[in-house]
């Protein structure tokens, strides 16, 4: 009897290992060339004064910047449309922008890394040089 038992606890043990099996679904394991997933905006982006701006280079802070807001909402799916609306940024960032020679510059200090990222936009007429603005 006690043979017994002991192969039916054996046997139980095995079926419930058996549940526990690796996750084999494919499209959860697609990698992106930017490391985001799939089915999300690829690039870092803020929606300020009318356009929407990528994340370009890291930057450091000058005492000419002047703060202009911060990131109310996040949505990595879509394309911000609305002023302080950002892909892959985080809630509280701060949004700073820079006048030089009639031109604006826009950066964001991050909070979470701690780092002030500059951003630019593209001209409407020169789409050669955007960056993917498609949601793979």
């Amino acid at each position: 009897m006690k043979k017994f038992m002991f192969l039916a606890a054996c046997c139980l043990m095995l079926l419930l290992l058996t549940a526990c099996a690796a996750d084999t679904d494919e499209s959860s394991k697609t990698v992106t060339p930017t490391g985001y997933p799939k089915g999300q905006i690829q690039n870092d982006c803020v929606f300020y004064a009318g356009k929407v701006w990528f994340q370009g280079t890291v930057s450091r802070r000058t005492s000419s910047m002047k703060e202009v807001g911060e990131v109310k909402s996040v949505d990595d799916c879509h394309l911000p449309s609305e002023d302080f609306a950002a892909c892959h940024l985080k809630v509280g960032d701060k949004i700073l922008v820079l006048e030089e020679g009639g031109k604006l510059r826009l950066f964001v200090q991050r909070k979470d890394i701690n780092r002030l990222d500059e951003f630019y936009f593209v001209e409407e007429e020169n789409t050669s040089s955007a960056p993917s603005r498609t949601v793979t």
